[in-house]
Protein backbone atom coordinates (compact mmCIF):
# COMPACT_ATOMS: atom_id res chain seq x y z
CA UNK A 1 0.00 0.00 0.00
CA UNK A 2 2.97 2.20 0.96
CA UNK A 3 4.14 1.80 -2.81
CA UNK A 4 1.43 2.09 -4.11
CA UNK A 5 1.06 5.81 -2.46
CA UNK A 6 4.82 6.48 -3.57
CA UNK A 7 4.37 4.96 -7.19
CA UNK A 8 1.12 7.39 -7.76
CA UNK A 9 2.91 10.29 -5.43
CA UNK A 10 0.07 10.45 -3.21
CA UNK A 11 2.06 9.87 0.32
CA UNK A 12 2.11 13.57 0.59
CA UNK A 13 -1.53 13.91 0.36
CA UNK A 14 -2.54 12.33 3.21
CA UNK A 15 -1.17 12.89 7.21
CA UNK A 16 0.55 10.46 9.23
CA UNK A 17 -2.89 8.67 11.00
CA UNK A 18 -4.64 8.80 7.50
CA UNK A 19 -1.90 6.74 5.83
CA UNK A 20 -2.76 4.48 8.66
CA UNK A 21 -6.19 4.28 8.16
CA UNK A 22 -5.34 3.55 4.35
CA UNK A 23 -3.10 0.57 5.14
CA UNK A 24 -5.88 -0.76 7.32
CA UNK A 25 -8.49 -1.03 5.22
CA UNK A 26 -5.95 -2.50 2.30
CA UNK A 27 -5.04 -5.13 4.97
CA UNK A 28 -8.49 -5.99 6.10
CA UNK A 29 -9.83 -6.08 1.99
CA UNK A 30 -6.52 -8.57 1.44
CA UNK A 31 -7.69 -10.48 4.11
CA UNK A 32 -11.05 -10.35 3.35
CA UNK A 33 -10.45 -11.59 0.06
CA UNK A 34 -8.20 -14.33 1.25
CA UNK A 35 -10.15 -15.75 3.82
CA UNK A 36 -12.95 -16.17 0.95
CA UNK A 37 -10.28 -18.94 -0.87
CA UNK A 38 -11.11 -16.44 -4.12
CA UNK A 39 -8.42 -17.27 -7.00
CA UNK A 40 -7.78 -13.56 -6.26
CA UNK A 41 -5.52 -14.26 -3.48
CA UNK A 42 -3.46 -17.18 -4.71
CA UNK A 43 0.27 -16.36 -6.31
CA UNK A 44 -0.72 -15.82 -9.93
CA UNK A 45 -2.88 -13.21 -9.23
CA UNK A 46 -1.99 -11.59 -5.56
CA UNK A 47 0.14 -9.18 -6.98
CA UNK A 48 -2.34 -7.70 -9.30
CA UNK A 49 -5.62 -8.01 -6.88
CA UNK A 50 -3.19 -5.73 -4.19
CA UNK A 51 -2.54 -3.31 -6.97
CA UNK A 52 -6.02 -2.96 -7.54
CA UNK A 53 -7.44 -3.07 -4.07
CA UNK A 54 -4.61 -0.42 -3.37
CA UNK A 55 -5.19 2.15 -6.72
CA UNK A 56 -8.86 1.61 -5.56
CA UNK A 57 -8.80 2.64 -1.88
CA UNK A 58 -6.31 5.64 -2.73
CA UNK A 59 -8.91 6.78 -5.22
CA UNK A 60 -11.52 6.68 -2.92
CA UNK A 61 -9.48 8.37 -0.18
CA UNK A 62 -8.49 10.80 -2.98
CA UNK A 63 -12.22 12.23 -2.61
CA UNK A 64 -12.16 12.09 0.91
CA UNK A 65 -13.87 8.87 2.37
CA UNK A 66 -11.54 8.58 5.95
CA UNK A 67 -14.70 5.73 6.71
CA UNK A 68 -11.96 1.85 7.17
CA UNK A 69 -14.86 -0.20 6.48
CA UNK A 70 -16.22 1.82 3.35
CA UNK A 71 -12.81 1.48 2.14
CA UNK A 72 -12.60 -2.01 2.56
CA UNK A 73 -16.22 -2.79 1.25
CA UNK A 74 -15.46 -0.44 -1.87
CA UNK A 75 -12.36 -1.58 -3.00
CA UNK A 76 -14.05 -5.47 -2.82
CA UNK A 77 -16.85 -4.05 -4.48
CA UNK A 78 -14.39 -2.59 -7.46
CA UNK A 79 -12.48 -5.77 -7.83
CA UNK A 80 -15.36 -8.12 -7.97
CA UNK A 81 -16.67 -5.75 -10.73
CA UNK A 82 -13.27 -5.85 -12.62
CA UNK A 83 -12.62 -9.31 -12.06
CA UNK A 84 -16.19 -10.04 -13.61
CA UNK A 85 -15.64 -7.38 -16.52
CA UNK A 86 -12.34 -8.80 -16.84
CA UNK A 87 -13.80 -12.67 -18.34
CA UNK A 88 -16.26 -10.50 -20.72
Amino acid sequence: MLRSLQEQNKLAAFDPDEVQLLVRAFEDAFNVIQRSGAPLSLNGHAVRTRELLAARIIELASRGERDPKRLRDEAILYLAQYSVSDRD
